[in-house]
């Protein structure tokens, strides 16, 4: 379910739970959600009597929650579990405050309960929040008592998600906890959209006369057994396995080889690329055979314009058999029934009549649903791919020296050895009979700094911009020669059309920015820069970014300007899930001197969240794709290290194979380490000293903090905060008020005015996230400002020091 940010398909299933129409019908206990099919750009737009939208190729629905029954929207997934509600106030979308029409206000009920567990949020990066409960409210009155969900502070999408996916968790299901209260006679539901603007989603009840000839009925919680595609032309290719179902998918995942067999059949090149003519028009299309039934899947829904007269395809490819989805395509043109209580699935053609006899299988919740079928030139990344079976191999290849191993339920992805957090927000049933010989807790903390640490890239508090080009060195005083300067400028700025042509290297809504010149045509790129993920991500030209926008060309690269560009026709292995989709390519990466990196490796992205790629610089030592360790190979620097410093105004520098003696107070502190760091304790600005038993992990691509719960109780109480984080502005802001951490014998600066923002007049409130987990803590920009920070990856050690405000220079070889 991962591409609730892509606006390929603006499509809404509108419903208010319980909201029944008089329908004929056979039995009592269902609950009817109708839907309409409508042209709807935006959540402003929706008329207040459509109450169910497939918004962006999503279905959207309202829930009534709580004692004063406030309404809240979120996105219907039977590809996810559990329900998930961002919290009043919180970030959504590019970093917005969410919307009041779509987040929830918890204050607002009297049977609200916070369990105070961390949300484990199977949507992996981005996603913070508690485990809560509150009764879920019906029209007639009916409720499910203390229904079990998600309270979001922070996430990346315009609105929560309904996972309607399989499940045994009866308080956490809500087809589950529907019966439960007995509302429904059992945990089933059918789906099935009309020829024009309506639909109907039915808990409990089959609808006997919205469908074609016999149901197909057949055992599974997921895939469906699925036989051959037989495209417009005749043309007919066997599929062998099985495929998933998931209305939280706005296209489909298909094996690369059935994807070639289609793109040669329109007359498609080997991207997808196509006249538009060959598949817009006409109603034409291809159908897809599971078990005896046909069900068509209309070209229009994943070919899209990218220009006049040329179409590109929204399939995604894997290469994994098991990692296949069919999503609105085949949604809105079959119907499809799930029993959850028989493990059974039933399908056919849907039939569009204005008939209806609802049959046994239970009651009915009735919704609407809105189909938009503008296509904006965006690309689409997969969205049933970011679920509790999401991430990739890469894991396995790219944290190769750390031992944790998570088998998929249905990738059958071996992740051992990856630096990986415990993965709770995995502990879906589907997950619990592969984790058999695997130890999840080893070696946790530069994983979960990587799930954790874009969380906060939405987030507005922190637009301080460091800018600086690749090789693009200004004069410094040195004592070796064998070293790349990258001078940074700590600007505001709250875009790339801001940014000056002599700043390279930005701070970019708390992220640090660089720019990479690649290919033969040295065609250059801004990056985020992280030294919490390994690889460089790339958006091509053409692709999806941020919001669902197509990417600006001056922050995406064009392989066809290039001579010396390969596609391995790998799928990429990205490093941040599935919202992030392309193949893996190799290219060389050139200096201002003409140096170069020669066919260094990077994921060529497609689809990706983020509003520029990422250059993941954390500790590897793998010589073709990754930048600090290939430098070292291409003889540019004698050491694969790096070390980073900001000054007092706008400049700093980030330094490859050097280390500038000028630019930090006193000696270096030293420690072995790839990532954690020493700390010993936290000295609050009123002088309270709050102990620190644990180690913390340094990350740049995290623009706040991650400490213990208890930590963070302390550090609120101190300055008058309450438990969330609530304070008085004039507490934290003015006269640089901070705290200080002390790392062995260091002691580090922490301006509250990074870690805390406004959200009214007078009152502030702290991003700082909890965990309670020890090693699942992370220090980001606030520390990184601060502190003069290297590290070494031949002699695995770090050195970190407070940094010095100074514009002398004394750049050494690493001798650590």
């Amino acid at each position: 379910m991962n591409m609730l940010l892509n606006s390929w398909v603006l499509a809404f299933l509108f419903s208010l739970f319980a909201n029944g129409t008089s329908i004929t019908k056979r039995h009592d206990k269902y609950i009817a959600h109708e839907f309409e099919d409508v042209q709807v750009s935006s959540l402003d737009k929706r008329s207040e009597t459509v109450d169910f939208v497939d918004n962006m190729g999503r279905y959207k629905v309202n829930l009534k929650i709580g004692s004063a029954q406030e309404e809240v929207s979120v996105f219907l997934d039977t590809g996810s579990l559990r329900l998930i509600v961002p919290e009043v106030n919180s970030t959504c979308k590019d970093g917005k405050p969410c919307s009041s029409d779509i987040s929830w206000n918890p204050f607002h009920s009297k049977t609200f309960k916070n369990s105070t567990i961390p949300a484990k949020s199977a949507f992996g990066p981005g996603i913070t929040g508690f485990e809560v409960s509150d009764d879920v409210y019906f029209e007639n009155g009916d409720k499910v008592v203390q229904f079990e969900f998600d309270l979001l502070n922070t996430m990346r999408y315009e609105l929560g998600i309904l996972g309607a996916g399989y499940s045994t968790h009866t308080n956490a299901s809500y087809l589950l906890a529907t019966k439960a209260a007995g509302l429904i006679n059992h945990s089933a539901f059918s789906v099935f959209k009309g020829q024009g603007n309506d639909g109907t989603y039915l808990l409990g009840g089959v609808d006997k006369a919205k469908y074609e000839g016999d149901l197909f009925i057949f055992d599974s919680t997921g895939p469906m057994p699925a036989k051959k595609f037989t495209t417009s032309n005749g043309n007919v290719i066997p599929f062998d396995y099985p495929i998933i179902q998931d209305c939280g998918n706005p296209t489909m995942t298909l094996l690369n080889s059935v994807i070639q067999e289609i793109y040669e059949d329109i007359g498609a090149d080997e991207n997808g690329h196509v006249p538009c003519d060959h598949v817009l028009g006409g109603n034409k299309g291809m159908t897809i055979t599971i078990g005896p039934i046909d069900i068509p899947l209309y070209y229009s829904d994943f070919f899209r314009k990218i220009s006049s007269t040329t179409c590109a395809s929204l399939i995604h490819k894997t290469d994994s058999a098991k990692y296949q989805f069919l999503g609105l395509p085949f949604f809105r043109n079959a119907f499809l029934a799930q029993n959850f209580d028989t493990k059974k699935i039933a399908i056919a053609p849907v039939k569009r009549t204005d008939e209806s006899d609802m049959n046994v299988q239970s009651s009915i919740l009735r919704m609407s649903l809105c189909n938009v079928t503008n296509l904006p030139s965006t690309n689409l990344p997969v969205i049933a791919t970011l679920k509790s079976y999401d991430f990739e191999t890469s894991f396995a290849e790219r944290y190769a020296d750390n031992a944790l191993c998570l088998v998929a339920s249905l990738l059958q992805f071996n992740l051992s050895q990856s630096k990986s957090h415990e993965m709770t927000w995995y502990n879906h049933e589907e997950f619990s009979n592969y984790k058999s010989g695997c130890d999840p807790l080893k070696n946790s903390i530069l994983m979960f700094a990587f799930i954790n640490k874009m969380n906060m890239l939405l987030n507005s508090l922190v637009l301080a911009i460091l800018f600086s080009f690749f090789a693009n060195g200004t004069s410094i005083k040195k004592r070796h020669d064998k070293f790349i300067a990258h001078d940074f400028e700590d600007v505001q700025a709250t875009s790339l059309d801001k940014r000056s042509e002599t700043n390279g290297f930005a701070d970019y809504d708390g992220r640090f920015r660089v720019n990479l010149k690649i290919g033969s045509a040295k065609e250059g790129v801004p990056l985020f820069l992280d030294t919490g993920s390994l690889y460089l991500n790339v958006p091509g030209a053409g692709s999806t970014c941020s919001g669902g926008k197509p990417c600006s060309s001056d922050i995406s690269w064009n392989p066809l300007h290039s001579t010396t560009f390969k596609n391995l026709s790998i799928p990429a292995q990205t490093g941040f899930g599935s919202l992030m989709a392309g193949s893996e390519v190799a290219d060389d990466v050139y200096f201002d001197s003409g140096d170069k990196l020669s066919q260094f490796k990077f994921a060529l992205l497609s689809n990706m969240t983020y509003e520029i790629g990422i250059l993941g610089i954390g500790y590897n030592t793998r010589r073709d794709d990754t930048y600090v360790t290939a430098t070292k190979a291409a003889g540019i620097i004698n050491h694969a290290a790096f070390s980073v410093f900001k000054r007092q105004g706008n400049d700093g520098t980030f330094l490859l194979g050097g280390v500038d003696k000028a630019k930090y107070e006193g000696d270096l502190f030293i420690f072995e380490s790839t990532g954690p760091m020493p700390t010993k304790k936290i000295t609050t600005y009123s002088g309270k000293v709050i102990p620190l038993d644990y180690p913390i992990t340094h990350d740049c691509g995290t623009p706040t903090m991650f400490l213990l719960d208890s930590v963070v109780q302390e550090i609120f109480k101190d300055i008058g905060a309450d438990e969330k984080g609530y304070v008085p502005c004039d507490h934290v802001f003015g006269g640089n008020k901070n705290m200080t951490i002390t790392i062995g014998p260091v002691n580090i600066p922490l301006f509250y005015s990074n870690f805390f923002h406004r959200v009214s007049g007078s009152t502030c409130i702290s991003s700082i996230h909890s965990t309670n987990n020890p090693k699942h803590q992370m220090l980001g920009l606030p520390f990184f400002r601060n502190a003069y920070f290297a590290q070494n990856f031949d002699t695995k050690k770090i050195a970190i020091a407070p940094v010095k405000q100074t514009d002398e220079s004394d750049i050494v070889d690493f001798w650590f």
